[in-house]
């Protein structure tokens, strides 16, 4: 038997109302019209009526179930006062008018299926607990249900979509293809006729010029919060209204499966959210789809992009609040999104190839990370947005590399670091040593054997671009003094520091011992501290 506080769940839809006086006599197992009924009256039985004939019931009777239709407006006080458990149905809804006949037979088809119900419902609880994953569920729920399913967020992306069971319309294709809606579709999804589709129970949708099939929609909800819905189509066999009871139990399931997801339980719940994480993952290449996301974003519409990964230093171990830092950030940097990505802060920022990112906004952002005790890696700009996830690398490599060769900086920028990524690809393949200028050997010796630092004084002059003046300041020691060492240096190496040639290959060398350590720790000591000079 079921229990009556079911019953009044299946009909919520008809903004039914339950009053219970008796929890012992609350189940039933089928339900008949009130005139109908023949004495004794019995307590497992659900009698449907309408609240004139109330009045027909008799007094003496014990407590019993009734499905009545509220024809009389009567408020909740009279119903309190009723001995009996009863499920109250108003008799008009909005603009519709609810049939008793209708209702009762919606019961009795909810009362035979309820143990199929129940089954199905255990099945697809055991398919969460067993951790198969949203594909998994959204399959059994299309099997189950007998129809295809669509999953689709506030983005109006396809989240999933059944393989078991799938239509054969053309929309449908080209959503599970471009893992999008169509523009048109999100048109047609806006429409008032769809303003259900994030009800909490399941609204049934008849068919539109785009989209050849009805369906029924019911939407996805995490702590309280709108992530999406459910759409069943109705193409493979008609919807049953005891279907809405196992799609909102899917619907269920489905947003307890999405919180196992770090970025959907830490989503803001806006739009874009999914698109850049969609970009970021490589998802995403078609460029008409691209644009057409962008357009309904109405998204970062500048020249040239950037991505910036903002995370906590390595030894910071304590909790942070990243969603906080997330919003503060997208604050500090003009025409930018943040999100909450593989637990980093991640901005896509889009400039102006006139303007570029501003020092002022890149002063903000390193005030805010030292503040934090984060550190901040930003990529190379770049024009097409479909290459998002490789300048995402290249901020996640520029922080690996600063990290390992300037730690005590905070933001590492990838054009100061992409030669080292160039040696760690090239170090997988040959000793680094060998791309080793032998002009640094024969000045390192020299040190060795004289005790002397001219490694020290031409890096300085090098990294200063050969400004005497410059590097002297390094040392704190007079330009004629600085100029002397550099002499002295070229004629030990037996080179003319002003070639341009020369210079490149020297410097070359020297990031190639700051990155291997080939000149023993002391000395790549020294070059760390005199590059941060």
């Amino acid at each position: 038997m079921v229990g009556v506080e079911q019953v009044s769940g299946f009909l919520a839809k008809y903004g039914a109302k339950v009053f219970i006086q008796s929890r012992s006599t609350s189940l039933v197992k089928d339900c008949v019209f009130l005139y109908q009924a023949k004495a004794p009256l019995r307590t497992n039985i659900l009698y449907a009526c309408t609240s004139a004939e109330l009045s027909v019931l008799p007094t003496s009777s014990s407590e019993l179930n009734i499905l009545c239709i509220n024809e009389g407006n009567l408020d909740d006080n009279y119903w309190t006062q009723i001995k009996h458990n009863v499920i109250v149905v108003p008799a008009n809804r909005e603009t519709d008018s609810i049939d008793i006949n209708h209702l009762v037979n919606s019961v009795c088809e909810y009362l035979n299926s309820y143990w199929e119900l129940t089954l199905a419902q255990s099945k697809l609880t055991e398919v969460l607990l067993s951790g198969m994953g949203l594909q998994q569920i959204v399959d059994t729920g299309s099997e189950l249900l007998g129809n295809p399913i669509l999953v689709i967020d506030i983005s109006f992306k396809v989240v999933a979509y059944s393989r078991t069971i799938q239509s054969d319309d053309i929309p449908w294709q080209k959503m599970t293809e471009s893992g999008y809606c169509s523009y048109e579709m999100i048109d047609v999804m806006i429409d008032d006729r769809y303003e259900h589709r994030y009800s909490k129970f399941p609204v049934y949708v008849k068919a539109q010029a785009i989209y050849p099939y009805n369906s029924q929609l019911s939407g996805i909800r995490i702590r309280g919060k709108t992530v999406g819905h459910v759409s069943l189509i109705e193409c493979k066999r008609p919807i049953k209204e005891t279907d809405a009871l196992l799609q909102k139990f899917l619907c269920d399931v489905i947003a307890c499966e999405m919180q196992k997801d770090s970025f959907t339980s830490q989503s803001k719940g806006v739009m874009y959210e999914n698109f850049i994480a969609d970009l970021l993952d490589g998802k995403i290449k078609n460029r008409r789809v691209i644009e057409e996301r962008m357009k309904l974003l109405d998204f970062l519409r500048q020249d040239i992009f950037y991505i910036l990964t903002a995370r906590l230093r390595p030894e910071i171990a304590v909790n942070k609040p990243l969603l906080y830092f997330r919003d503060v950030l997208e604050t500090i940097i003009s025409d930018s999104k943040c999100l909450i990505y593989k637990n980093d802060i991640v901005a896509l920022i889009s400039k102006s190839k006139e303007n570029g990112l501003n020092k002022a906004e890149l002063g903000e952002v390193i005030g805010f990370l030292k503040k934090h005790r984060m550190v901040g890696g930003l990529s190379n700009c770049f024009e097409n947005v479909a290459e998002a996830k490789t300048f995402y690398q290249q901020s996640c490599k520029a922080i690996e590399l600063g990290l390992r060769l300037d730690s005590e900086k905070t933001l590492f920028q990838y054009e100061h670091y992409f030669v080292y990524n160039l040696f760690e690809i090239a170090e997988k393949q040959e000793d680094l040593k060998n791309f080793l200028s032998p002009l640094l050997f024969r000045l390192m010796n020299y040190d060795l054997q004289n005790n002397t630092d001219y490694m020290g004084s031409l890096y300085a002059y090098l990294a200063s671009g050969n400004n005497l003046t410059k590097a002297a300041q390094v040392f704190d020691i007079h330009r004629n003094t600085m100029n002397y060492r550099i002499k002295r240096i070229e004629e030990i190496m037996n080179v003319n520091l002003n070639d341009p040639n020369v210079s490149f290959i020297l410097n070359f060398s020297f990031k190639l011992l700051l990155f291997s350590n080939y000149g023993g720790s002391n000395l790549t000591e020294v070059l760390k501290k005199l590059s941060r000079l």
